[in-house]
């Protein structure tokens, strides 16, 4: 009954601006991860044209994956540069303030043990529909570092500051459920794939809860910086032909991990009472914020049309 009078009395004017805040951010960071892409390709194309006789691979892998950091990484400044222009938040170092003492303790267990049976769910999610997303690291060594930037580091540090840092700041007046969930919806979307969503929404809420509860974006970006790693490794020993190695690490994890979670959230349910989120707007109200609902269907539009184009 409290949702539905909720809906029908609307979202307050300061909820619908901060949403539409969160909307142009996330919007503006689709269109520019594309333009500085198409842009990066461009530049690539001229300088070297492409590996071959005049171009060693090694220098072009290192310059295509150079540019590909530049351009994600200016893909998601930009959002955060426009928003503190708009809202006037805080400077960057104030959301990486240092968190309380065992602030990941409990945390990591968790994560880590939900994100294998995650990454399992997306792989069955991609193999039925056909939604996955290759990633090719390059052959050469040197190419590895600026690819491990790229892959590893800047996700989590750049979408933690966007998402959990500005998104959710925006939010956070309005609830503390109601900023996790807003900025998690649009972190799962912007994943570009089915099973990117089955994935990132789960972390995109787990992140922004331990972003809430430390009041710091270190616990969240350690985690994800970790997944990161996790992956990289595993796809370098599949295109270095070490698939059995791969493979025993794989079945590790999804075993030891899980494993270990569960028990630290038994210990924690034994031994402590859980904080709980200061009250504040249920995220229903999300649903009456015109602006937010359309970067959500314009996301959800891309993530189809990649889907159908690759059933093309």
């Amino acid at each position: 009954m409290r949702h539905r009078q909720l809906l029908s009395a609307g979202a307050p004017p300061r909820l619908q601006q901060a949403a539409g805040q969160c909307a142009l951010c996330a919007v503006g960071y689709l269109l520019a991860k594309n333009m500085l892409g198409l842009l990066a390709r461009g530049l690539l194309a001229a300088w070297l044209g492409g590996p071959g006789v005049g171009t060693p691979a090694a220098v072009w892998e290192c310059a295509q994956w150079a540019l590909s950091l530049a351009a994600g990484s200016l893909a998601l400044l930009a959002p955060v540069w426009a928003a503190r222009r708009w809202a006037g938040l805080p400077p960057a170092a104030a959301f990486w303030r240092r968190p309380p003492a065992g602030s990941l303790r409990g945390a990591v267990p968790v994560y880590l043990g939900a994100a294998q049976l995650g990454n399992l769910l997306a792989g069955v999610v991609a193999r039925f529909t056909g939604s996955g997303q290759s990633v090719e690291l390059p052959q050469s060594a040197p190419a590895l570092v600026p690819a491990f930037l790229t892959l590893c580091v800047m996700p989590a540090v750049l979408e933690e500051l966007l998402f959990r840092g500005v998104m959710q700041s925006l939010l956070r007046p309005h609830g503390a459920a109601l900023a996790i969930v807003g900025q998690a919806v649009l972190f799962a979307l912007l994943h570009g794939s089915l099973s990117g969503i089955v994935f990132a929404l789960p972390a995109g809420l787990f992140f922004g809860l331990l972003a809430e509860l430390s009041g710091s974006l270190w616990p969240g970006a350690v985690l994800h910086f970790s997944n990161n790693v996790l992956a990289f490794v595993l796809l370098w020993l599949e295109c270095e032909a070490y698939d059995g190695l791969a493979q025993i690490l794989w079945a590790v994890c999804i075993t030891v991990f899980p494993l270990w979670a569960a028990a630290a959230l038994a210990r924690a349910a034994l031994r402590r009472r859980p904080r709980r989120l200061e009250p504040g707007a249920s995220p229903l109200a999300l649903a009456q914020c015109p602006a937010w609902l359309f970067a959500v269907a314009v996301l959800a539009a891309a993530v189809l049309a990649q889907w159908l184009a690759g059933r093309v």
